[in-house]
């Protein structure tokens, strides 16, 4: 069973409308101006069940990183609400900026 290519813009698309902008990105470049908040997103692997020496269910693994100026922001609590197969990391600061992170499957 392959994973539909499709199925990263509808994930595109949940996280824009979660976050409320289009400030959502992909592997974005080096370089690349962002504005906060926002969220990044990259593949990291996929979680595969086997049957029978077969694939029957794949998902994509994504690393989740919100970025925001507000310590209590919603938005990784809303995502984690949102989705099925989620999972908090971790939270650090940066550039007076915090990042939440999570695993999401998808």
């Amino acid at each position: 069973m392959a994973i539909d290519p499709n199925r990263r813009f509808m994930l595109q698309d949940k996280l824009e409308l979660i976050l409320g902008s289009n400030k959502v990105y992909y592997n974005p470049p080096d370089g690349q101006k962002i504005s906060y908040p926002c969220i990044i997103y990259n593949l990291e692997g996929e979680d595969v069940d086997r049957a029978n020496n077969a694939r029957y269910r794949a998902m994509n693994r994504y690393s989740i990183t919100i970025i925001h100026r507000d310590a209590d922001s919603t938005i990784c609590n809303d995502i984690l609400d949102s989705f099925e197969y989620t999972s908090f990391n971790r939270q650090f600061k940066n550039d007076n900026l915090y990042h939440d992170v999570i695993t999401l499957y998808y």
